[in-house]
């Protein structure tokens, strides 16, 4: 066997090696890092919807999000209008980007309590719609 056949199947070897040794060690990592993944996907997915589906309401009263606003415009927009409920929106805005562009983790408690804000009602704030 010539060196240059010998150094490539020396590295093969280490490789598998490695990867033998290793194995139960990143089998325990991907389980445990798709499960967080898991749940901090059904916490953004849930600010998502919450946050879409405010927007259909604001567009259903004439105050639509312009296809070049960010979110946190629309919010500048929103609290110049004196819309009722703009407090709820603006903690809804901040978990929206922190949840799709950011790499926050949002609790599913803060989740059940936007939404809960965000109803209109005789009980909160909600907005004004």
């Amino acid at each position: 066997m010539t060196r240059k056949q010998a150094l490539p199947l020396t590295a093969l070897v280490v490789l598998a090696v490695v990867a033998f040794t290793q194995r139960k060690r990143l089998v325990g990592w991907r389980k445990r890092s798709s499960s967080v993944a898991a749940q901090e996907t059904h916490s953004d997915q849930a600010i998502v919807r919450l946050y879409q589906a405010l927007l259909k309401r604001l567009a259903s009263a004439d105050l639509p999000r312009r296809p070049s606003e960010t979110p946190h415009e629309y919010l500048a927009r929103m609290l110049e209008s004196g819309l009722e409920g703009t407090s709820v929106f603006a903690r809804l805005t901040d978990a929206y980007t922190s949840a799709r562009y950011g790499d926050t983790t949002l609790s599913p408690g803060l989740v059940a309590e936007l939404k809960q804000a965000a109803k209109p009602g005789p009980r909160n704030e909600g907005i004004g719609l």
